[in-house]
């Protein structure tokens, strides 16, 4: 057994479950996606709200969901970012229901296992069987669209992303193991191809956190949030409504295994603060997932 040892088995947490794949509390709102878009959600709803469907394109219109007719509008038009509003179409006044970022994320194939419709009517969330087997849930911008097309272990394909309410960089680490279970197979298989050595010979094992190692992806408090641990691949900026955007390209799986799980994460430039987003950096994070059917 290699006595230095990366941390390479600590892959994405498959999540022990009940009756339900969701992994936390439904929260029906996005003021904190506007934070971590804009800094504060005034500067949205002041600023851009208007703008946003005035000058915005209607991408699709009367998708019915409980009883109810939508609309959507997008605004800026774009393949990476955008606003997407969602107007409830009544017969005497349409309502303003919703406004929510829509991120253009990277295809990947899912099985749906649930979903949950939030009670405007036009929103909701998908809980998915996702690359290694791992059941992950995303917030779907065109729900009122794709609720239609869900169907239950039947293997589709979505556009998955992130937006980084917190984001660093990872720092590597390395410990030593002496004491505990993988301690005493360590000690015992050295003993096993050492019969003239004891255990004082014996140098524990150390095990290094590296980025390229290294994958996580643990459930927060609400569904479709995740703390998550990945290496950046790519990076692109951008400007959306004057805010400068980093878009990273990520694999949340490991990049040796068969399958992989890979999405774009978008930070704002206020949430990297002092940090330099680099290719090949190591990056620990707290994002929102969203996601739509191809």
């Amino acid at each position: 057994m290699d006595k230095d040892m990366p941390i390479n088995a600590i892959n994405i947490r498959k999540i022990s479950r009940g009756e339900s794949y969701f992994d936390g509390e439904h929260f029906e709102g996005h003021g904190d996606k506007w934070v971590a878009l804009f800094g504060n959600t005034e500067k949205f709803a002041v600023k851009n709200m208007k703008k946003c469907v005035t000058s915005g394109d209607i991408i699709f219109k009367q998708e019915k969901i409980l009883n109810k007719k939508f609309a959507g509008i997008v605004y800026p038009k774009n393949e990476l970012l955008s606003v997407l509003s969602l107007i409830e179409l009544k017969e005497t006044c349409n309502e303003y229901t919703s406004a929510y970022p829509l991120l253009i994320g990277i295809n990947n194939e899912i099985k749906l296992k649930e979903d949950y419709c939030w009670q405007n009517g036009g929103e909701g969330e998908f809980a998915v069987e996702a690359g290694d087997d791992r059941v992950i849930n995303f917030f779907d911008p065109f729900y009122a669209i794709d609720k239609a097309n869900f169907k239950t272990d039947k293997t589709q394909t979505i556009s998955l992303a992130g937006l980084a309410y917190s984001l660093d960089k990872l720092k590597e680490q390395e410990f030593v193991i002496d004491k505990g279970e993988f301690y005493n197979v360590s000690r015992d298989e050295f003993l096993k191809e050492n019969p003239d050595k004891t255990e004082q010979d014996f140098e524990p094992p150390v095990v290094k956190l590296e980025a390229d190692h290294f994958r996580m992806l643990i459930p927060k408090q609400y569904a479709c949030e995740y703390e998550i641990a990945t290496q950046i691949e790519n990076i692109k900026y951008f400007k959306i409504l004057g805010e400068e955007i980093a878009q990273l390209k990520v694999n949340l799986e490991h990049s040796d295994n068969e399958k992989s799980l890979y999405c774009y994460i978008y930070a704002s430039k206020h949430v990297l603060g002092k940090y330099k987003p680099q290719v090949g950096d190591g990056i620990n994070a707290i994002v929102w997932l969203s996601g739509f059917f191809n």
